[in-house]
């Protein structure tokens, strides 16, 4: 058998989760409430929350609860400047979960 079939059932069973994949779990919800804080902040009149931090929970896995509370909350959905920065940012953080993700990439690195 191939070296990489070998050392699937250890994959498998890697055990908990360590602090990073949690991290990477909750960023979404994170994400989330950062935009909800934000409308809120926007209704009320309050100190709001920066594009740039919206965008940066956006790139750094919050993505998906970003268009959740976009759609939800109708909040920085039109605004065209935001949303060419934030799909940016999308595309970005996904080529590179490809890329890392992809088994030609460690070819290329010289993992196996």
């Amino acid at each position: 058998l191939d070296a990489r079939c070998r050392a699937l059932p250890h994959r498998i069973d890697a055990g908990p989760p360590d602090d990073k994949s949690n991290r990477q779990s909750s960023m979404p919800l994170v994400c989330f409430a950062a935009y909800a804080r934000d409308k809120s902040a926007a209704k009320t009149r309050r100190w709001r929350t920066p594009e740039g931090t919206l965008l940066m929970l956006g790139f750094l896995g919050g993505w998906p609860g970003a268009i959740l509370a976009q759609q939800l909350f109708r909040h920085k959905s039109t605004k065209a400047s935001f949303q060419a920065k934030f799909w940016a940012s999308v595309i970005v953080n996904a080529a590179g979960f490809i890329a890392f993700a992809s088994p030609l990439l460690a070819s290329i690195v010289g993992k196996n």
